[in-house]
């Protein structure tokens, strides 16, 4: 490795090996005179022609400003481990906080291809994976697959938002279901806790329910979520029908209780709890007060109402 000032008109920006998706996509702010803190770095090809290992958008940023110029750079001779650079750059781009877990596997793909392996790492080196990948060995066909099905869900999430659990979760899915929930979550971009309890919830109702990511396309109430509402005010709505859909005795009780429970006039005076499942056989009235006086005016109001047949009511769900 050494340092050079490398003419622009040397470098092959074409050459796209070590190009990672950009997570962090920041304008540089840079007008071409400025010294560079972080050099690009380049692999020479030949002693006129380097290739970009790091710094794409630096490159384009020179070219623009100064396309006869030169550029600082970092360079690596033509016979290093190109395995080895890739990982020098991703582990530079985690450090960075600008590398997705989509954008590692898409680069690994693309060096597995190119050096012909068909694991990572392999046995001649240790390898560099993401912490949340752990120790895994990653085959070209595994990469391959999670890429794949990553395209498929374009339409309701965004890839380099998700990590590796979630990607994964995703690939247990066949081209058929990912349409249908590109269909049921579109232009929703649903990711980490919201996406996985969706798509958790969704299984539950197929094993347990036997109801199918096919029925709940045709669910009336949810063709009408997704024709009423703008994608980012669909997600409750489309999970309270979903819960209604696995608890529909639970959810038709528990919109009995609260019509009940407005009833009696006391929805704004004390917070009157059961317990998730009406299996308890009593009832908590919880009051929230300032002052003594403020909790015997709350605690007069729900003595008159004591012997009202809409409160007496309320016990009759336990």
């Amino acid at each position: 490795m050494f340092f050079a000032n490398v003419e622009l008109n040397q470098i092959d920006a074409e050459d796209r090996l070590f190009y990672l998706h950009h997570l962090n996509d920041s304008i540089q702010q840079w007008d071409g005179n400025l010294s560079l803190h972080n050099p690009i770095w380049l692999q020479e090809m030949t002693p006129t022609v380097f290739r970009i290992v790091d710094g794409f958008k630096v490159y384009h940023l020179a070219k623009r400003y100064t396309p006869e110029g030169s550029i600082p750079a970092k360079v690596f001779p033509e016979n290093s481990s190109l395995i080895q650079l890739w990982e020098q750059r991703v582990q530079k781009r985690k450090l960075e906080n600008n590398l997705s877990t989509m954008a590692y596997l898409e680069g690994l793909l693309q060096m597995m291809k190119r050096l012909g392996l068909i694991a990572y790492p392999d046995d001649a080196n240790s390898g560099y994976r993401l912490p949340e990948i752990g120790q895994k060995v990653l085959t070209l066909v595994m990469v391959q697959n999670l890429i794949d099905t990553s395209n498929h869900c374009k339409g309701f999430t965004d890839i380099h938002q998700l990590g590796y659990n979630e990607i994964n979760l995703l690939n247990s899915k066949t081209e058929s279901d990912l349409a249908a929930l590109s269909t049921l979550f579109e232009q929703m971009q649903l990711k980490g806790k919201k996406l996985t309890s969706m798509l958790q919830l969704i299984d539950e109702l197929s094993r347990g329910y036997s109801i199918q990511l096919s029925d709940i396309l045709e669910d009336s109430e949810l063709k009408a979520t997704r024709e009423s509402y703008p994608a980012h005010q669909r997600y409750r709505h489309i999970k309270s029908r979903l819960l209604t859909l696995r608890f529909p005795e639970l959810n038709n009780l528990l919109a009995q209780w609260h019509d009940s429970v407005k009833r009696t006039g006391l929805d704004n005076v004390v917070d009157i709890r059961h317990d998730p499942y009406f299996e308890n056989d009593h009832l908590e009235f919880v009051f929230s007060a300032r002052t003594a006086t403020e909790l015997t005016k709350l605690l007069k109001r729900v003595l008159e109402k004591s012997e009202s047949g809409e409160l007496m009511h309320l016990f009759s769900f336990i």
